[in-house]
């Protein structure tokens, strides 16, 4: 990032790590950007429990192809720990999601629309897991994203 180190007191990162191939680079970047006792807060998905986990992502990436990954709790709680970061908060969200909007807001291609339904209609009729655990509400599917929101504090050097 072309900042300084030690510039800003507080870096906000809002569903993002999901998308990076190598999320140790730009967490390195914004701790190398936050002065020390300054805050990183990060809101991201939180990844499905194995096995489940590769098929929330295939979806995912069906979806939206800059989608690369979901994280655990446990992996964004160790790149706080892996740069000395402490976490003085930690919550999990769950966001309900209306199936046809998910899919309308990226524009998500008619075709891969239809088997991303078709997936979650055969999980709610007893067939494989998606990790989504999808729900019906309102005569529509729904499913409730995990959102993470972690706040870690830069430790003096």
């Amino acid at each position: 990032m072309p900042f300084p180190d030690c510039s800003f007191e507080i870096v906000l990162s809002r569903l993002a790590f999901h998308h990076f191939p190598n999320r140790g680079k730009p967490f390195a970047e914004i701790v190398r950007v936050l002065k020390p006792g300054g805050k990183l807060v990060m809101i991201d998905m939180e990844a499905a429990e194995e096995p489940l986990r590769a098929v929330e992502d295939e979806l995912e990436q069906m979806r939206a192809p800059s989608h690369v990954r979901n994280l655990s709790l446990a992996e964004m709680q160790e790149m706080y720990a892996y740069y000395g970061m402490t976490i003085p908060t930690c919550e999990m969200t769950k966001m309900p999601v209306v199936l046809q909007n998910w899919l309308d807001l990226t524009q998500t291609p008619s075709d891969i629309q239809k088997e991303i339904t078709r997936r979650l209609q055969e999980e709610l009729q007893g067939g494989q897991k998606t990790g989504f655990y999808p729900y019906c509400k309102d005569e529509k599917i729904g499913f409730d994203h995990r959102w993470i929101l972690l706040i870690g504090i830069k430790a003096a050097p």
